[in-house]
């Protein structure tokens, strides 16, 4: 199963801040037993998640996303 919104204990997923190729997690100090098992809980989610497939509607998004940041950043001119 995926990482997401809806694979985690609200709990958990106060604390995961998800991003086009970020993941981070963020506790307050002294936290640590609940970093441990929630960082243990994102892994075991996110194993396989390259093998998954990806829908038409992800892939229009994911090269729109694209698209923008290299014409931002000048590798793709605009004519």
């Amino acid at each position: 199963m995926p990482v997401g919104p809806t694979s985690l204990p609200a709990a958990m997923r106060k604390h995961l801040d998800i991003r086009p190729r970020l993941l981070a997690l963020g506790m307050p100090a002294g936290s640590d037993d609940e970093f441990v098992r929630t960082s243990e809980a994102v892994t075991r989610n996110l194993v396989g998640i390259e093998n998954m497939p990806i829908i038409p509607r992800e892939i229009q998004d994911i090269l729109t996303t694209e698209r923008q940041r290299w014409l931002k950043d000048g590798r793709l001119p605009s004519t």
